[in-house]
């Protein structure tokens, strides 16, 4: 039997979890509203999951329980927030995230999926819809540096026809046919 830890500053939502949890055949060994709390009862019982709400009483943040942990290795991480974290967290926070509200269904889902990429590095299971895989650091400064594939292409089309203008009007004696094409390519691009 998986054992889960829940840090959510909801108490109601918490207890939610808790009954949720325990029926899908989870072990739950503790509930928690502050960092601190989380860490202490993830020191004392060895959690193989964590459900970890982003945003905790007293201010604190979900991913800073983590790197507090004596044992930073075993335990498999799903955040909960109403935020969008794709930018906030990395793998080396945890490994998924989903985005409140959800259906309370998705979350015994969600923490299949999260000991299965704990355990084998990879889930093959259908994600819930509002449940996102956390990036590895690397790929984020990637894309920070490089744009999407859709706007390398958009950006391709563009300069093409820039170059195709300014050939057009080297050739094009006519001022008005000049002026003609440009807003018609202007209109295009």
């Amino acid at each position: 039997m998986l054992k889960v830890l829940i840090a959510e500053d909801s108490v109601i939502l918490a207890d939610i979890l808790e009954l949720l949890l325990i029926s899908e055949g989870y072990e739950v060994c503790g509930l928690a509203r502050t960092v601190e709390e989380a860490v202490e009862l993830a020191d004392l019982h060895k959690p193989d999951l964590g459900i970890f709400d982003f945003r905790l009483a007293c201010g604190g943040y979900g991913s800073a329980i983590p790197p507090l942990l004596k044992d930073k290795t075993n335990i498999g991480i799903l955040y909960a927030s109403g935020d969008r974290l794709e930018d906030t967290l990395t793998l080396a926070d945890g490994e998924v995230y989903i985005q409140k509200p959800y259906p309370l269904d998705d979350i015994a889902k969600s923490l299949r999926i999260v000991h299965e990429i704990k355990t084998d590095g990879y889930s093959n299971s259908v994600f819930p819809k509002k449940l996102h895989l956390l990036k590895n650091p690397v790929d984020l400064q990637f894309e920070a540096i490089c744009p999407p594939r859709h706007t390398i292409e958009k950006l391709l089309r563009q300069q093409a026809a820039l170059a195709h203008f300014g050939s057009f009007a080297f050739r094009e004696p006519d001022l008005q046919n000049i002026l003609t094409e440009a807003a018609r390519i202007c209109a295009e691009s």
